[in-house]
């Protein structure tokens, strides 16, 4: 069998949730014996792939150069390069016969206008167009966004969900009856392996055989975000939430931030007439500041087109075999807000995880977050909005799902949430905690997701 898998670019050489997805896609269906032909607009060298690709999967993946044309900057522009670009893997893939040809984004566009002889799978991921705005400029560009996706949706006689409230925009949007295959997000398996259990003390491992089944509880609530700076992330929320929690007298509490928050974002709220306030620390990961200067429409709507949920766009080079991260803040009468900036390190990420006990992931739009998938790898238990699919990650047994008007009662929302995380008795903390570890691990890894899709495309052949 052989699938042509068309994309917008591809991990590592493109950094997104979608171009991730398309990474692991390939690797996997190449681990089941397909062939696969990777069309991209990544220039790339074959000392690179030989990185991230075992030879095996080397030998079933062929890929495919298809350069993406560029034109002036203006409103709208990125969409209409993605529709030049579809139309040339259409005349690239040529009368070449694939048993499927699955689409990743905006790459089917050219695709459902010419679709007689293809079987064709479509996947545009977070649907972020047709979720909350939070202002008219956002507004814009998000309408700008439904010129590829509403045809898409119209047309492809088969595409992919990826669960929860996407699937009904998706039917809301017109797609055909029974056109619409729930396949989720996943994650690889080192996530699940990775533990620094090796490192804990023997009492803190409780009725654990494994050591990817270890959870630590901390006596200070210990919350994380990661991600980079999105108006529709909600960070401005969190901030006005722990300002508000401060103000009530909690001070049991530390929050870590990962990821490039502008300065002019970042909580300090120095010591107050009641002495309760207290000043965020910055541990100096950052990168250098690179201006966070807000872009043309063009510009700004590539970064709301799928699911993306890396932990830093540009990420710099690793070095092989990272020292063991563990920050531990200085002694202070009360806990900080750690900002750690950009951390490219997945090892670091993980570990960091580990040490935490709550995600916070409060957005205003998502697809299913890789990012919450990698916390409850690590053991961590999720506050999240009812958003996209998050709603098939989280719920009472690992955590807390924000529901009603995010639009109007995401602070109230956020703050009854993290709230009750800090009145929880650790031993409900660590059942959600360890809830958490055991679903990710039966049904979101690419091991078993990777399998699905294929069932999926199968079906159409």
């Amino acid at each position: 069998m052989t699938i042509a898998l068309l994309t917008d670019g591809f991990y590592p050489f493109t950094m997104g949730g979608i171009q991730k997805h398309s990474y692991y896609l390939a690797k996997y269906w190449a681990r089941q014996g397909i062939a696969v032909h990777v069309y991209h607009p990544n220039p790339y060298k074959a000392e690179v792939l030989n990185e991230h690709f075992t030879a095996e999967e080397l030998e079933r993946i062929h890929f495919v150069y298809v350069q993406h044309p560029q034109s002036i900057k203006f409103p709208g522009h990125y969409i209409y390069n993605s529709y030049r670009y579809s139309k040339a893997l259409y005349k690239k893939v040529g009368n070449q016969k694939y048993d499927a040809i699955y689409a990743q984004g905006f790459t089917g566009w050219y695709f459902v206008k010419n679709q007689e002889d293809i079987n064709l799978v479509t996947n545009l991921h977070g649907l972020n167009m047709f979720q909350a705005s939070v202002n008219i400029k956002h507004k814009i560009q998000l309408l700008l966004l439904r010129i590829p996706a509403k045809p898409i949706i119209l047309k492809s006689h088969k595409q992919i969900s990826l669960g929860g409230k996407l699937t009904d925009i998706l039917y809301k949007q017109g797609a055909q009856p029974n056109s619409v295959f729930e396949v989720p997000n996943a994650i690889a398996g080192e996530w699940i392996d990775f533990s620094p259990v090796s490192n804990a003390k023997p009492d803190k491992v409780k009725n654990l055989n494994k050591k990817r089944d270890y959870v630590k509880i901390n006596k200070t609530r210990r919350f994380i975000f990661i991600g980079r700076y999105e108006r529709l992330k909600g960070i401005e929320e969190i901030n006005q939430v722990v300002e508000q929690l401060v103000q009530e007298g909690h001070r049991n509490f530390q929050i870590d931030f990962v990821g490039p928050i502008p300065e002019n974002k970042r909580l300090d709220l120095g010591d107050n007439e009641k002495g309760i306030g207290y000043r965020a620390k910055d541990i100096g990961h950052r990168e250098k500041d690179i201006g966070h200067r807000e872009k043309d429409i063009g510009d700004s709507v590539k970064a709301n087109t799928g699911n993306s949920n890396s932990h830093n766009p540009q990420p710099k080079p690793q070095t092989l075999n990272p020292k063991p991260y563990n920050p531990q803040p200085k002694p202070h009468n009360l806990n900080p807000i750690i900002y750690h900036g950009s951390i490219t390190s997945q090892q670091t990420i993980q570990t960091l995880l580990h040490e935490s006990d709550i995600l916070l992931c409060p957005s205003y739009s998502e697809g299913m977050p890789t990012v919450i998938l990698e916390a409850m790898a690590c053991g961590c238990a999720i506050i999240a909005t009812d958003v996209g699919a998050s709603g098939e990650l989280v719920n009472d047994q690992n955590g807390w799902l924000i529901k009603g008007n995010i639009a109007n009662d995401l602070v109230s929302g956020l703050k009854n949430a993290m709230r009750q995380a800090l009145s929880i008795e650790e031993s409900s903390l660590q059942q959600m905690k360890e809830a958490s570890m055991h679903k990710v691990k039966e049904k979101y890894t690419w091991d078993v997701v990777a399998r699905q899709s294929l069932e999926v495309v199968r079906l159409i052949g």
